[in-house]
């Protein structure tokens, strides 16, 4: 399905974005009657520079151009070096720990995923290669993105990539559901434990209208992930939004 997009919203903070309760439940009320006015139904639980390129062990000299950012912080990948080398469990997330965490040495890095140095090392200067991250003058990796965002293109050796890349990202987070399961929801109070949720749908739509719904939940959730930490309500907690969006064969 050479049309379809796999919209990617990598975790742009440690644990999710900062928001309230009340804030959940008005995002996905306002969602689920947008939809309705247009007689679709949407599938939440939910959501997805290049720079310079660098030869093997350079230090950085420019960051991301920001021209490949979009309106909300996201990497625009487009080359197939770029999509090659996020397509890889390891170095997804690397690049996910950089993008939140950095800047990080290869060391720092290698202690919070479990890496051996030698393993770790090198995959951050695939990833530096293709201009996703960058090292300053210390060793330190870091990106000015805050997540990555891709389409399948045409191209057939770029269509493999994105595609790869998208099944990768897509296994990454099944885990998450069961992950908070185990982990986050006990910890919750009432409040919050009913506030969280899954919404679930199979309808019948075209490409384009996938994309749309892509587009407006993207738009819906822009103010929260653009949002200024001081602009943040002092009620507001982390929150997970992960959606998936796959086609069946028709």
């Amino acid at each position: 399905m050479p049309e379809e997009r796999f919209q990617a919203l990598v975790q742009r903070t440690p644990i999710g974005r900062l928001v309230t309760m009340e804030e959940v439940v008005e995002a996905s009320r306002f969602l689920l009657e947008n939809r309705a006015m247009n007689g679709i139904n949407l599938p939440v639980d939910g959501v997805g520079s290049a720079c310079e390129r660098k030869s093997v062990g350079r230090v950085a000299e420019v960051p991301i151009d920001p021209s490949r950012l979009n309106a909300v912080g996201d990497l625009v990948v487009t080359e197939v070096d770029e999509l090659q080398a996020l397509a890889d469990p390891v170095r997804l997330d690397l690049f996910d720990l950089v993008q939140r965490e950095g800047p990080l040495t290869v060391d720092e890095a290698c202690r919070r995923l479990g890496l051996a140095a030698e393993v770790g090392s090198s995959q951050l200067r695939q990833l530096g290669d293709a201009g996703l991250i960058d090292q300053d003058a210390t060793g330190r990796w870091s990106t000015d993105a805050r997540g990555i965002y891709f389409e399948i293109p045409d191209e057939p050796e770029a269509q493999r990539a994105a595609r790869e890349l998208g099944h990768v990202m897509l296994a990454r987070y099944a885990s998450l559901p069961s992950e908070w399961v185990r982990r986050s929801e006990p910890l919750l109070d009432v409040t919050w434990a009913r506030a969280a949720g899954l919404f679930n749908v199979r309808v019948e739509l075209t490409p384009d209208e996938l994309r749309g719904l892509q587009q407006d939940l993207e738009r819906l959730l822009e103010p929260f992930t653009n949002r200024a930490a001081t602009d943040r309500p002092p009620d507001a907690s982390p929150v997970r939004i992960t959606a998936y969006f796959m086609p069946e064969p028709g």
